[in-house]
């Protein structure tokens, strides 16, 4: 008899939680309300809303792995290069949102070593002040910007010694602007002799450089060169192979010009170029100039106008480098490929063209010390 109030007793106290959540409080009794439902074990809680679209659409190769938003972006380990410089040539910025997998964090680290300022570049991610962001950290290891490109010297029958130097300066007071510039000198001759007579005269030839690879920041960049030389160009008019100076004669030239680029950035590793030249000479040359070989005399085409002329072109460039140190590579490649065109339709005095390609290749061996490269 005992067992059935007994049941009900268990039944309602097992009830009364969900009744009392039912139930509306006791307007007599405002601590009458109902407790406060249990927190959910984190396994159970509800997924976080995903986050905002990026700015910049996701390369649709690339979307896998967890989405993160880079909170920040910290530069360290430069000291004569401006931040700034480093943070505009990264693919990537605080705020994007990416999976961990884009590959604009994989080109992050070769777009900052192909400014060639550095000798190395990191990039570690860590964890950011909430829950899917993190912090970007770009660690470089800097090199020094001072390069010799060309060094000139030697000597020949009509020139006891020439010599010359082509230096440049990569990063320009850590701005990223590049100036260079080199000179050459040739003395000429002492013909003094009985009956050597030479038009020639010692030559020179300078040329100033400018250019920035990033105008402030865009894929945009832009260069400028100005040129002058002070040259003698000789030319045979009698005797053969074995010729002396006596065989010889030079007609004196100048020439001044100036050339401008403009460059953009395809990718990290890619550019296009294009470019115009506008160049003065001034060229003294001989009347009718004659070679004499034995019983046979032929006219000679000095190849310039007589007096004053032009040359004005265009040009076209192609570059592509893979190669992580553009000053010492051990991996990678570089391919480049140049076209200059120059026409009297775009006011200049000379139809030509000129191409030029190059390809590099190479190959680390013992453990990245040492390496193997091909050069077309």
């Amino acid at each position: 008899m005992w067992r059935r109030p007994m049941f009900a007793l268990v039944a309602l106290v097992a009830t009364w939680p969900a009744l009392a959540r039912a139930l509306p409080p006791d307007p007599a009794n405002p601590d009458d309300t109902p407790p406060e439902p249990a927190m959910q074990p984190p396994d159970e809680m509800a997924p976080l809303p995903p986050l905002a679209e990026p700015d910049p659409p996701l390369h649709e190769d690339n979307e896998f792995g967890p989405v993160i938003l880079i909170e920040q972006i910290d530069i360290t380990g430069n000291t004569a290069t401006e931040t700034e410089i480093i943070r505009r040539a990264l693919p990537i910025s605080a705020g994007d949102v990416l999976h961990a997998s884009d590959k604009r964090l994989r080109e992050a680290r070769f777009k900052v070593l192909a400014l060639g300022f550095f000798r190395d570049v990191t990039l570690a991610m860590h964890k950011g002040s909430q829950r899917g962001q993190v912090v970007v950290e770009v660690h470089v290891i800097e090199r020094g910007t001072l390069v010799l490109n060309r060094l000139w010297f030697g000597t020949a029958s009509l020139s006891p010694y020439w010599i010359g130097a082509d230096a440049g300066e990569r990063n320009l007071l850590g701005l990223g602007v590049a100036v260079g510039g080199g000179f050459i000198f040739a003395h000429q001759a002492d013909l003094g002799e009985p009956g050597e007579t030479f038009d020639g005269r010692d030559q020179y030839a300078a040329e100033l450089r400018l250019a920035d690879p990033s105008v402030r920041g865009t894929p945009w960049g832009a260069s400028w060169a100005i040129t002058l030389v002070h040259g003698s160009e000789p030319y045979q008019v009698t005797g053969g192979n074995d010729s002396k100076r006596t065989d010889l004669r030079a007609f004196p030239y100048r020439r001044f010009g100036m050339r401008a680029g403009v460059t953009y950035n395809v990718s990290a590793l890619t550019r296009l170029s294009t470019g115009v030249r506008a160049e003065s000479i001034d060229a003294t040359l001989p009347i009718g100039p004659t070679r004499t070989l034995g019983d046979l005399t032929t006219s000679i085409d000095p190849h310039l106008d007589p007096g004053a002329s032009r040359v004005v072109t265009a040009s076209f460039g192609f570059d592509r480098d893979t190669r992580p140190d553009p000053i010492l590579p051990h991996a990678g490649s570089h391919i480049l490929a140049s076209a200059e065109l120059g026409s009297a339709l775009v006011g200049g005095s000379y139809d030509f063209a000129t191409v030029f390609a190059s390809y590099e290749h190479y190959w680390p061996v013992f453990g990245d010390k040492h390496a193997i490269g091909l050069k077309l």
